[in-house]
């Protein structure tokens, strides 16, 4: 069958970027919802264009 073929290629490919967040998984959700953030990858975009997340990583490889 072409649609399962192509499914499990997609599923294949998605997997590839799956993010397992556990327990931060509601808070991840709730987050998204009060910034009326629609998607999981502009939520994700969003936070690592935050000015404290790139002073704190341009900080950690510089020590």
């Amino acid at each position: 069958n072409v649609s399962s073929v192509a499914k499990r290629e997609s599923d294949r490919r998605r997997a590839k970027s799956r993010v397992n967040i556990g327990a931060a998984f509601d808070s991840w959700r709730e987050l998204r919802s009060a910034l009326g953030i629609k998607t999981d990858p502009e939520l994700a975009f969003f936070l690592l264009r935050q000015p404290w997340l790139m002073w704190s990583c341009s900080y950690e490889r510089a020590h």
